[in-house]
């Protein structure tokens, strides 16, 4: 197709993430472009190659690979992602239109995960080149273009390619996947965590019975690792504040009864793409300890969409999540030195059959903003299945569109993703056992929850985590026994305004709510039709967990006439 073809056929153009240099840096020109933001043109795939695809016909063709831009830690996700096609299937929704064929428009669907939603985002194809080769981020064959439109995916949901340019590989791989990843650190010396003790930075510390476990998630491509600083030497070249991808490892012969040992040998992918295609490098062992400095476990996802244990391989099935504030002087408590520890919302976790658990507490990415809020920055949450995904509904973090029976678009367009506060706070996350929690009692629920927190805080958890940590998100996982838990999210400080999401995944049965309802803490639900078919997303879940189909959910309508109690008894209660 000519480019007089393409203006005859008024390809798309994004309004809200223009072919402007201002999309690429907001402000002033960065080190990284050196002088060269002149010489850039906007193009689309078929003006860069004469038989443009979106996704490769071998698949080492659609390896990422790095341009100018600092996403190694985004790459490393995107090349997680393009080994399992469930979840390359899942980023890229429905059947889109591809080059060339007549109905072709030039826009394309990215499905990116944000604070407990799904939302798809539309961008066109227009590319940054310069001397007609992609400025930023490429596949090793160059016909191919699923990861540029990606990254430009990405780039406008932060308002500019140049905000891509420093990030955390768990931050990627949850906004790619809707996933969780775990961080440890090789090396004491880079534990940052608040008021910490010398004691204590073992908690972060890559545990030594993970040495066992490591290599099998490794072979499964589940496994990434960055370096900080360049230690000299032989791999210098690996450059500072880089990440890589763990894709292999190599057995030693000794030692072992089964014939297979130790690992001897790392296998190592660059996103710099310096090696040719289809080789890694490979580091041995004590490199690789002197080299690396944090190791990223990603939680895997099964076909059927679950996620699984990286410490039992089973299935987390049953899934609920939660979403909710803290407010300065009214829900923030801070942390359990602080009096007002008590003041933070609390939520009831009841396992009747015990089991495994996993409680990721996470805070909305100060990245994530649009620059229009009238514009199509958003569309509506993703759709899955013909159904469509929960929604966030405290504080002023979003504003959902109105769907209605007729179509599938929006009637009016999603506000911009708004952060209160962008600043990352310190998050803590706290379970401790009290069956006494689920007795009804006559008193007013918010004082009952706060007399419990206060008692409960002085006790020790049975799961916590070891400080509060500036992160975008945190953990505990862990077995319990069968009864009922109190889980309370806090930040460090007491007089912050922030929002959050708590979500809860088991390989057994939970029931997951709020201990009262004033708007601060709210179960997650499912949009449906009509208010009567509203469920909580509670049960095990029959695919992805935003699915709307529940299997054997218990609690369902009892979560929901506990609502309504909490509704009609709540009206008069005031902070």
């Amino acid at each position: 197709m000519t480019v007089e073809e393409m203006e005859h056929q008024k390809l798309f153009k994004d309004p809200n993430f223009p072919a402007h240099l201002s999309s690429i840096m907001p402000g002033l020109e960065p080190a990284w472009l050196a002088g060269s933001s002149d010489q850039v043109l906007w193009k689309r795939p078929q003006e860069i190659s004469g038989d443009p695809c979106f996704f490769p016909k071998k698949h080492c063709d659609g390896w990422p690979k790095q341009g100018m831009l600092g996403d190694c830690w985004l790459l490393c996700c995107a090349r997680g992602v393009f080994q399992f096609p469930h979840l390359l299937q899942q980023l890229f929704p429905g059947k889109q239109t591809m080059w060339p064929a007549a109905s072709y428009d030039g826009q394309f669907t990215v499905r990116l995960w944000a604070h407990g939603t799904w939302y798809e985002v539309m961008v066109d194809d227009r590319l940054p080149t310069i001397h007609g080769k992609l400025c930023f981020s490429s596949c090793c064959q160059r016909d191919v273009f699923w990861l540029p439109l990606l990254e430009k995916a990405c780039a406008k949901v932060r308002g500019s390619y140049q905000a891509l340019a420093a990030g955390q590989i768990p931050e990627g791989w949850m906004e790619l996947t809707g996933g969780f990843a775990v961080k440890w650190y090789l090396k004491p010396g880079h534990v940052h965590v608040n008021e910490e003790k010398e004691n204590e930075t073992q908690e972060y510390l890559l545990p030594r019975q993970w040495a066992d476990r490591l290599p099998r998630l490794i072979e499964c491509g589940w496994v990434m690792c960055c370096r900080y600083g360049n230690k000299g030497g032989l791999h210098s070249s690996l450059g500072t504040y880089h990440a890589f991808a763990l894709v292999g490892v190599t057995w030693g012969l000794q030692g072992s009864q089964s014939g297979q040992g130790a690992v001897e040998k790392f296998n190592l992918w660059n996103p710099w793409g310096h090696s040719k295609v289809g080789e890694n490098m490979e580091l041995d062992r004590n490199e690789f300890e002197k080299e690396m400095d944090e190791i990223v476990v990603t939680y895997p996802y099964s076909v059927a969409g679950h996620l699984q244990s990286i410490t039992t391989g089973a299935s987390l099935q049953w899934q609920q999540q939660l979403v909710g504030t803290w407010k300065s002087r009214r829900t923030a408590g801070g942390n359990r030195n602080s009096y007002h520890y008590c003041l933070n919302p609390p939520a009831l976790l009841t396992l009747p059959n015990g089991g495994e658990i996993l409680l990721v507490l996470s805070q909305p990415l100060p990245s994530w903003h649009f620059r229009n809020q009238n514009g199509c920055s958003l569309s509506h949450p993703a759709s899955i299945n013909g159904h469509y995904s929960s929604g966030i509904e405290s504080g002023n973090l979003v504003s959902h569109c109105t769907l209605t029976n007729s179509c599938n678009h929006c009637n009016c367009v999603a506000n911009a993703y708004q952060i209160p506060h962008p600043k990352l706070e310190a998050l803590g996350l706290h379970v401790w056992r009290d069956d006494q929690a689920f007795i009804p009692c006559e008193r007013k629920l918010p004082a009952v929850a706060r007399e419990c927190v206060a008692s409960l805080r002085n006790q020790p958890p049975i799961l916590s985590t070891p400080r509060h940590h500036h992160t975008s998100a945190v953990y505990v996982h862990g077995h319990l026994v069968p009864g009922c838990y109190v889980v309370v999210p806090s930040t460090h400080r007491h007089h912050v305004s922030q929002c959050f999401l708590l979500q809860a995944y088991s390989d057994e049965q939970l029931e997951f709510r709020p201990w009262f309802q004033l708007g601060h803490l709210k179960e997650s639900r499912i949009h449906s039709e009509s208010y009567e078919d509203t469920q909580t997303a509670c049960g095990r879940m029959s695919g992805r967990a935003d699915s709307i189909t529940i299997e054997n959910g218990l609690g369902t309508s009892r979560a929901l006439q506990v609502v309504e109690t909490l509704q009609q008894v709540l009206t008069e209660v005031s902070f």
